[in-house]
This record gives structure tokens, sequence and C-alpha cells, in this order.
């Protein structure tokens, strides 16, 4: 009787902190969470779009901490760099994914996008990871702020006051650059490739006012596809068919990578 009461007292709490409920993922409307710390698209086909979750005590905020989470589940990121908005890019053998931190108390969240490149123009990876940022604790619902739109068409607005005690720890201030054409880009590059399994013989024609052409040949004949082509701090957006939007790009002097209709392709540059 005299450890009764202590005990009864004691179970709700233990409850409360082993939930597998109270730390769970809340994944985004459409998502369906398969464990706590991870949510799908579609079930059957992971590479659709996958989101993770780490929750790290003490830890350092650092990409090299999450490329190393990363590698403990069995997913192996070959490059990543940080945006100028504190987002993430990775780059794995056979996915893309995005990334972004945020600071709870002394302990470290991060929020994982990934996708399969052949599915990667299906995904828009800031619009997920803005969705699982919880409101700053500072903010209360319904409450009005100014929130400046986009500079570069999109119709969502930007918070300006981020990542500071006096808003709780909303990301990261930021004033993203607008989508414009990288100069070392424009101009002709070309490669053989088997896309679907067919041999292709591709030239990209990058112009500097934004259009963009898609020759493609193989024995069976010749296509032509024609869009529009942009970059923004190491990304590449190509309004194509067989394109994408936001996916990392590679260039040297002579050489430029970028994913495209499922693979990604080594071109260059040509005179």
């Amino acid at each position: 009787m005299l450890h009764y009461r202590p005990v009864k007292r004691l179970i709700p709490f233990l409850l409360f902190l082993f939930s597998p409920s109270i730390f769970a993922l809340a994944p985004p409307i459409g998502w369906t969470r398969v464990s706590p710390d991870r949510a799908v698209l579609d079930e059957s086909d992971p590479a659709k779009g996958d989101i993770l979750e780490f929750r790290i005590a003490g830890g350092n905020g650092k990409p090299e901490e999450l490329v190393a989470k990363l590698l403990e589940k069995g997913i192996a990121i070959e490059r990543f760099g940080l945006e100028q908005n504190g987002h993430v890019n990775l780059v794995g053998p056979e996915r893309l994914g995005r990334a972004r931190l945020y600071w709870e108390a002394k302990n470290v969240i991060w929020w994982v996008v990934l996708v399969g490149q052949e599915h990667a123009q299906n995904i828009d990876p800031d619009a997920l990871l803005q969705s699982l940022s919880p409101t700053p604790s500072t903010i209360s619902w319904g409450e009005k702020q100014v929130l400046t739109a986009g500079n570069d068409g999109s119709p969502w607005g930007e918070v300006g006051a981020l990542n500071t005690p006096s808003t709780g720890g909303w990301g990261t201030a930021t004033n993203q650059t607008p989508w414009a054409q990288d100069s070392a880009v424009v101009g002709r590059w070309e490669c053989n490739a088997r896309l679907r399994g067919v041999s292709t013989r591709l030239r990209f024609y990058f112009e500097s006012n934004g259009e963009l052409r898609i020759q493609g040949t193989t024995d069976a004949g010749e296509t032509v596809d024609q869009g529009n082509w942009a970059t923004r701090e190491g990304l590449m957006r190509m309004d194509i068919e067989k394109g994408g939007s936001n996916l990392p790009y590679m260039l040297t002097s002579s050489t430029l990578s970028v994913p495209y209709a499922g693979a990604r392709l080594t071109l260059y540059k040509q005179q």
C-alpha cells in the first residue's frame, strides 16, 4: 500500500513519455505514415515520395549529421549542398532529396523529402517541408502577419523574420534569388544515352532568353521538344515534357550534368 499511490501516479506519465504517437511524424494530407518517423506517398512504390523525420538530442544541425543518419537507414548520399533558405539539397545514386532543419529547445529535428529521379517533377519538396514545420510558439492561430510574395512568380508568401527567439525558431531567414539563366549553361550541349532502353543522341540548346530545345535522334528517326529553362542557386528548372523543376545540376567548363527522362545525363559543351 505504501507504493500504490506513487506507482499509480507514475503510470500516466510513463504512457505519455513512451507513447509512440507523442513524437510521431504528422505527414501532409495524402501521405501515409508507415512508421513513427516515416511517411510515403504510395506504399506500393516509395520512390514516388518518402518523408523521414530524425529527432536528435543535442544535435549540431550540420548537413553531415543528417547524411550520417540517412546512411544508418541504408540511404547513401553522394553529394549535398546548402541553399540560402537553409534547405539542404541531397543527391543519391537513385534518389534526390531536400531537407529542412528545425530547432526544438536543445534538440534538432530534420525533415527529409526523398524521391526517385523519375518522379522528381511530381513533387514540390519545399512546400512539403514547410507544411511539416509547426507554428512558432509566439504566433496565435489566425494572427495577422505581413508575408511578402515570392520573387520568382510563386504565389506563396515568404516569412521574413525567421529562426529568431522572438518568432520561436521558424526556419531560416532568406532572400532567395529569382530564377534566371546561368550564362555558363547557355549554348549547345550533346551526349549519347540510353533512354528507356533506346540508344539516343541528344542535343540540348539552352538559349539566353530562356528558351530550350532538345533534339533526340534514334534509329527510328528524330524528335524535337521545345520549352523553357532557368536556374537558381544550383537548381535547374526545365519546363519541358521530360524535364523537371528544382533539380540539382552540376557544371564544369566542358560538362553539364542534368536529370532528364528519369536518368542523369552528362552533356558535353559544343563550340
